[in-house]
């Protein structure tokens, strides 16, 4: 058996409790899933524009994707849930919804909404063209293996 050392120093230590809720906690993150209503958040206003990405998931990725991330500290800037084929990315201080990823039957990210209200404001005018679209997938690719490896 591979026990970390927190859990052998609490072995140690007797104290039984901790080990407990450790364990409890970890169970209760693997089966939980983030639900809108976990966090303050605003719906897409409508200025946005939607761009096709066609980022394929395998099943592993998918099942993580749709637990969703659920923030634990002020540096953590997303706020993120699954519903309905749509994965959305909200910023967890505003609630802003900056993203919304639709997700085909077969696990590929098809188009993303994005909110142009409300993102990066200097980057309006680039939200055009074949090389957004290259950027918008590298931070997508980025996001998922930040939240879902």
């Amino acid at each position: 058996i591979i026990i970390n050392k927190t859990i052998t120093r609490t072995i140690v230590n007797g104290d039984y409790n901790e080990i407990i809720n450790t364990m409890i906690d970890k169970y209760l993150l693997d089966i939980y899933y983030v639900k809108k209503e976990d966090w303050k958040t605003l719906d897409m206003p409508l200025e946005n524009k939607i761009f096709n990405l066609n980022i394929q998931l395998t099943e592993k990725q998918f099942n993580k994707i749709r637990k969703g991330h659920l923030p634990e500290c002020m540096e953590d800037k997303w706020f993120i849930y699954y519903e309905n084929n749509k994965l959305y990315f909200h910023r967890s201080w505003t609630g802003y919804c900056i993203y919304v990823a639709n997700i085909c039957e077969d696990l590929k990210i098809e188009s993303v909404i994005i909110n142009i209200k409300d993102i990066n404001k200097d980057n309006i005018e680039n939200f055009s063209g074949k090389n957004y679209i290259e950027v918008l997938k590298d931070e997508f690719y980025v996001l998922l293996d930040i939240y879902f490896k």
